[in-house]
């Protein structure tokens, strides 16, 4: 079974991504915090990372660069406010492999995984 974890500061959106994870066969690890997402990627590999682009007012490029073991493993970034041209190419670097412009509905979420055979 493939891993995805899960980074999402509002609880809501985070259990409802957590519920459609499952259904599409993950198993799903989520957090709310930054320091939950590292503690989660020192002890575990994932075959997919989902994330907000800002928790709680640090943005993910800080998080992935904060992170002290290499990944390895492709993002998909969740955005409700474009970041500056600067991070979206430095975001490239982490592997994020797609930006789902919130909000979107979870046949956008499905399509997305399924065009990155993820599914």
């Amino acid at each position: 079974m493939k891993k995805i974890l899960l980074l999402e500061d509002d609880k809501e959106i985070l259990e409802l991504l957590a519920y459609k994870c499952e259904e599409f066969g993950f198993e799903v690890f989520s957090c709310t915090e930054a320091s939950e997402f590292q503690e989660y990627t020192q002890q575990d590999h994932f075959d997919l990372i989902l994330s907000d682009f800002y928790i709680n007012s640090t943005d993910l490029l800080q998080i992935l660069q904060s992170t002290q073991k290499e990944l390895n493993t492709p993002v998909i970034m969740m955005n409700g406010m474009l970041p500056d041209k600067k991070s979206l190419k430095l975001l490239e670097n982490y592997q994020v492999i797609d930006i789902l412009d919130k909000p979107f509905n979870l046949n956008d979420l499905k399509a997305t995984f399924l065009k990155h055979n993820l599914l």
